[in-house]
């Protein structure tokens, strides 16, 4: 009975501890090689984007915010409100498909500075390069009873059928797949970080087939950057979520 008992713990320590812990130290070892292989296998990146979208519409509702409101005065900020609830989440798959790959998980762990700002960085430059509606510079004068509103956005309107906005029909822009984007630039001088079990702050179990880990990318700090949920799925152990820390 012992025996049984014995054998029982080693298999749940297998289980949940061994290999989660080897599954953390692949994908680790993946960033630090530029292996885009292995993180597409150990990381359910289709997951990662639901679970950084709500942070996301808030970045680039801000965007709207700080580009377009002062432009557009009282009439036109009352209409980017209510259109920005519709715009913004399509904006947001949009730069999210193009942002959470392989490529730009490893630049924003390897580049220098902090995994937060890193990844506020590349977000915005994912959005320049994709020529995301109503985010490009440029005004038109009013004219008669229509409101024309700034970059793009009276298109977008009149797309989402809001009566009385100028802007023309929307231009049609040629379908971009993640592995047609622009690759991203590295920063050549920048040394991939080591980590450890010092990277580690904080564990908890989200049920019986996943748990959560805070992760610091600098062993010395006081708080995880990151919290990254892993689960029990296909017969694997995977990251299925990260909600940075803000």
């Amino acid at each position: 009975m012992k025996r049984l008992i014995a054998i029982f713990i080693l298999l749940l320590l297998g289980f949940y501890v061994a290999w989660p812990g080897w599954s953390g130290y692949q994908i680790a070892t993946a960033i630090k090689a530029r292996d885009n292989a292995t993180l597409e296998r150990k990381i359910a990146f289709a997951d990662v984007r639901e679970t950084l979208k709500p942070l996301a519409v808030q970045k680039v509702g801000e965007v709207y915010d700080q580009q377009l409101k002062a432009q557009a005065g009282p009439a036109g900020a009352a209409i980017l409100n209510q259109i920005k609830a519709d715009v913004v989440p399509k904006i947001v798959d949009t730069a999210l498909l193009h942002l959470v790959t392989a490529p730009n998980l490893i630049r924003v762990v390897n580049d220098r500075g902090a995994l937060k700002e890193n990844a506020e960085r590349i977000l915005k430059e994912q959005i320049g390069k994709i020529g995301l509606p109503g985010l490009g510079g440029g005004s038109a004068a009013g004219g008669g009873a229509n409101i024309q509103l700034p970059g793009g956005l009276g298109q977008i309107a009149g797309r989402l059928g809001i009566p009385g906005v100028g802007g023309g029909a929307p231009k049609a822009e040629p379908a971009m797949s993640p592995s047609a984007s622009t690759p991203v630039a590295t920063d050549a001088n920048a040394t991939p970080p080591s980590f450890g079990y010092a990277n580690i702050k904080r564990f908890g179990f989200l049920g019986p087939l996943a748990f959560e880990v805070g992760i610091a990318k600098d062993a010395a700090a006081a708080d995880s950057d990151v919290v990254v949920e892993m689960r029990f799925v296909a017969g694997d152990w995977r990251v299925v979520g990260v909600k940075p820390r803000i």
